[in-house]
């Protein structure tokens, strides 16, 4: 769980869709809006990436978030993508936390 201050990845939803919001900065606040934490994430100057929080957030390293960074644009590029075949359905791609597993990997 992440405390006020920490170095933090964020993401609009649990699922971590990268065509959602998703963000990289400072721990700024946690609380409860109906029944659900949110996270307040901040950029450098103290701004918030997103004013009604973040659901699911986690620390990271200050070299795993320069990683992701770099990633940006291909991470961006790249949303989560709802396939149907019949009766069937499953989303494809590469989340943000995917990804930021990959970071933890290879930093």
């Amino acid at each position: 769980m992440p405390d006020i201050g920490d170095y933090v990845v964020a993401t609009k939803y649990s699922d971590g869709d990268p065509g959602d919001h998703f963000a990289i900065g400072r721990l700024s606040q946690i609380y409860n809006h109906h029944g659900q934490t949110r996270y307040v994430v901040v950029d450098n100057k103290d701004q918030p990436f997103r004013a009604n929080g973040f659901r699911r957030c986690e620390n990271i390293t200050l070299k795993q978030g320069s990683w992701l960074i770099a990633h940006f644009p291909i991470i961006e590029k790249h949303p989560l993508q709802l396939l149907s075949c019949g009766s069937i359905e499953r989303i494809v791609g590469k989340s943000v936390w995917d990804w930021v597993r990959q970071a933890r990997n290879e930093c």
